[in-house]
């Protein structure tokens, strides 16, 4: 159970796989990194080096009086690379996580590779929350109202996380994660959702993307999911049946499948570019790199 010492708070973070390419694996809101739990399995016989980093306020992380905003969120993962000297790596982040994988690659484009994400908050942010706040029944009037009561917080996961067997220690883990959560950093982070948006500067980021999204996700809105991935440049949007918002712990082994089998095309990509000239060469000129997309939709229509 490590834990690294950030500028104002005491980092909890896990780690696996023995491989030299950097992974990192960021949680969403009300969870921790067990909510990666099922793809561990994936990094034990791999190149990769994987890194589960707790939000401040999640998890084992210290709960600071203040600094949860997706902009700080992005600033504490820099500062966590930057110690652990990690290099520039493949970032997979889930529902919150998306919001902040999107500001840091935004901040420090020089530090990542590609881009996984899963049910993310939309690039656009969550404006619905904000008129919630205005409409008479603030934010956080129902905070605490629910006062992450362990019984509220089941039927809500239930609700996230539809196809999930509740009765599973797993299920249960997650409620337990979420229950000692700070409501503080709750609602900081459902404040910084309602008024932060990047939509406008996605040109800007240059990494293969590939955004997942389940077919009954209710936390997320589809047309904004949509909508960041076609304004992406080398974005992606797969569409999971069957799935709430979490396909990592809902549908595990095809889910795992697609995180693998990207992270596998990146990496094969980055040796074909350093051999391009080479192959190119040797076909006369005439060699041309399919993109990722293209591979990827190959891939899962079939034609491979």
């Amino acid at each position: 159970m490590p834990f690294i010492p950030l500028s104002d708070f005491t980092l909890h973070y896990e780690h696996t796989g023995n491989g030299k390419i950097p992974v990192l694996l960021l949680h969403g809101n009300f969870a921790s990194w067990r909510w990666w739990l099922p793809s561990l399995k994936l990094f034990h016989q791999s190149p990769y080096k994987v890194y589960l980093p707790e939000m401040r306020g999640c998890g084992d992380s210290e709960y600071p009086a203040d600094g949860y905003h997706i902009a700080q969120l992005a600033h504490d993962l820099h500062e966590f690379v930057k110690t652990l000297n990690t290099g520039a790596l493949h970032l997979v982040a889930h529902s919150l996580g998306g919001a902040v994988a999107l500001q840091f690659t935004l901040d420090h484009p020089e530090l990542v590779n590609s881009l996984l994400l899963v049910d993310p908050a939309p690039a656009e942010g969550m404006p619905h929350l904000r008129k919630s706040a205005t409409s008479g029944i603030s934010i956080n009037y129902v905070l605490r109202s629910l006062d992450l009561n362990r019984s509220m917080l089941k039927r809500m996961f239930r609700q996230m996380i539809p196809t999930l067997d509740s009765d599973s220690p797993l299920f249960s883990s997650l409620v337990n994660d979420a229950e000692r959560m700070s409501p503080i950093a709750l609602e900081g982070f459902l404040l910084s959702l309602a008024s932060w948006s990047v939509h406008g500067r996605l040109h800007e980021i240059q990494v293969p993307t590939l955004i997942l999204l389940g077919e009954r996700d209710g936390v997320v809105k589809h047309d904004a999911i949509e909508r960041t991935a076609a304004a992406l440049k080398q974005g992606e949007l797969l569409k999971l049946p069957n799935v709430g918002h979490a396909p990592q712990l809902e549908q595990p082994e095809s889910f795992n499948q697609i995180l693998f089998e990207f992270l596998e095309k990146q990496r094969l990509d980055k040796q074909t570019r350093v051999s391009m000239l080479e192959r190119l060469r040797n076909l006369g000129g005439g060699f041309h790199k399919e993109t990722w997309k293209e591979w990827l939709r190959k891939k899962w229509s079939g034609d491979q």
